[in-house]
């Protein structure tokens, strides 16, 4: 009995000291609290923009439209191509490719791959520049999709052919000066006939018409499919138009850009306007509009509806911006000089640079 008790007193000793001079672990550490910005970004996942270019990538104007779409939502690029993020939105671009690949089947067949980006994507809204993204996207992807938004620029003078509405889809129009253009060439032309000279596109033929609807008159248009159309009809109109308007060159296939220059210096006899501001150095006077423009209001009005904001409530709108060119070779040229109004509005190009004198 005294070993026994000897021995669990022994013990309790031995525990005692244990006790007392063991290390005591340390508590296990809190995680830090998230920052509002942190718990606000692993709450709300990024909201998804698909923008829909119906033409390449390298084409201005498109290129144009946007880059001011992405600086104003304030994105970087992302991993994958053509792919940008940002805190609250990653945008996806799909290209149509519809000026250097205009034929029907392959143009359905890439509004095909864009309608299954947005099965498998699933955006929270689309955006789209020009005419053919609304023609073979939109209004497939309106009957597929009936909760999804859609915002457009671009689209030549009016969206009403086709039938979009209002509760779903708002844009901007967009509207070449042509007005502006005829009435500051006419006193420099010989007389009242107007010409309009452009590659054969969708966008062509829809500026052709619009341009006529409005003037009130009949253009003597001419819509060519390769370089050595574009030559014949720019000679043959110098002799019988007054007036030319220049569409840009990009549904030309086989441009040549050497032997453009070099026709436009050798055949001019008449006052040239166009709209586009890489066109500058082949027509007199170029009333650009603004890529910029639209893609800024497009970021605007994105905004706006993934905040909240029904598209029945933003009215659709028209640009309003132009930049103008004045060309003084073609000037020198024609024996034109322009009044000090004009020049104080307008840039100068020589020999293909610009300045402001």
């Amino acid at each position: 009995m005294v070993k026994q008790a000897f021995l669990i007193g022994g013990l309790v000793i031995v525990a005692v000291l244990l006790a007392r001079f063991w290390p005591t672990p340390p508590p296990p550490e809190k995680p830090l609290p998230a920052s509002p910005l942190q718990a606000e970004q692993k709450a709300v996942e990024p909201q998804r923009i698909l923008f829909v270019n119906s033409y390449h990538r390298g084409y201005p104007w498109s290129d144009g439209i946007q880059k001011a779409l992405i600086d104003a939502l304030e994105l970087q690029p992302g991993r994958q191509p053509e792919t940008w993020h940002g805190t609250r939105f990653v945008l996806r671009v799909q290209y149509l490719d519809t000026k250097r690949n205009p034929a029907e089947q392959t143009v359905q067949k890439a509004a095909g791959a864009v309608l299954a980006t947005i099965r498998d994507w699933r955006p929270d809204i689309v955006a789209t520049s020009d005419d053919n993204a609304v023609k073979y996207v939109t209004r497939s992807a309106l009957q597929e999709f009936p909760s999804l938004p859609f915002v457009f620029c671009g689209v030549n003078w009016s969206a009403a052919e086709y039938d979009l509405p209002s509760d779903r889809v708002t844009g901007m129009i967009e509207v070449q000066p042509v007005d502006q253009i005829i009435e500051t060439l006419s006193p420099f032309a010989r007389g009242k006939r107007i010409a309009f000279l452009k590659g054969y596109d969708l966008s062509a033929v829809i500026e052709a018409d619009a341009i006529e609807a409005f003037l009130g008159i009949p253009l003597q248009r001419r819509l060519v499919r390769d370089f050595n159309e574009w030559q014949s009809a720019y000679r043959q109109l110098q002799q019988e138009s007054d007036i030319l308007l220049i569409g840009n060159y990009v549904s030309v296939p086989d441009w040549n850009d050497m032997r453009a220059r070099q026709l436009i210096s050798e055949e001019t006899r008449i006052p040239s306007g166009a709209w586009d501001a890489w066109m500058q150095e082949y027509a007199l006077l170029t009333f650009s509009t603004v890529p910029d423009e639209q893609g800024e209001w497009v970021a605007e009005t994105v905004l706006s509806i993934l905040s909240g904001k029904p598209p029945v409530t933003i009215s659709q709108v028209r640009n309003q911006k132009a930049t103008i060119y004045r060309n003084m070779l073609l000037a020198k040229q024609l024996g034109i000089v322009f009044p000090m109004e004009l020049l104080r509005r307008s840039w100068a190009v020589d020999q293909g640079r610009g300045d402001d004198s």
